[in-house]
């Protein structure tokens, strides 16, 4: 494991960690040295440990680089890739990413057509608080 109490990040030993979860499928890993690096005050680097995990399919991740791309939070606003990593996360039923979606298409033209794609989220959205009760 990575020692992250230190006050900065060594940068080869941190690479060889990402790399080592990466290999191992170990998106969690990733998550947890995203939110370690965020808490240092890190969000930057945190983020492009985040754009890993996503890559390596790990839901909330794709979430996360979503939502920094409809922000513009350290790095510049995309919303384009914001629609493309949050339906990532939105079709594999990550509630909070299909409602992000929802509202960016609902006020962006960040799909080729935003209102049919809206309503199929909005059921989506609905069959999945449906299957919660």
């Amino acid at each position: 494991p990575y020692d992250f109490e230190r006050p900065f990040p060594d940068e080869d030993e941190f690479l060889g960690y990402l790399r080592a979860a990466a290999r191992g499928h170990n998106a969690g890993s990733m998550i947890d040295a995203a939110n370690r690096l965020e808490a240092k005050g890190l969000r930057a680097v945190a983020l492009r440990v985040l754009w890993a995990a996503a890559l390596h399919e790990q839901i909330d991740a794709a979430y996360r680089v979503g939502l920094a791309c409809r922000r513009g939070a350290d790095l510049p606003r995309d919303l384009a890739r914001a629609a493309f990593w949050l339906r990532r996360a939105a079709r594999r039923g990550h509630r909070p990413a299909i409602r992000a979606l929802l509202e960016l298409l609902e006020a962006s033209e960040a799909a080729p057509d935003p209102p049919q794609e809206a309503a199929a989220l909005r059921r989506e959205l609905e069959a999945l608080s449906e299957t919660r009760r």
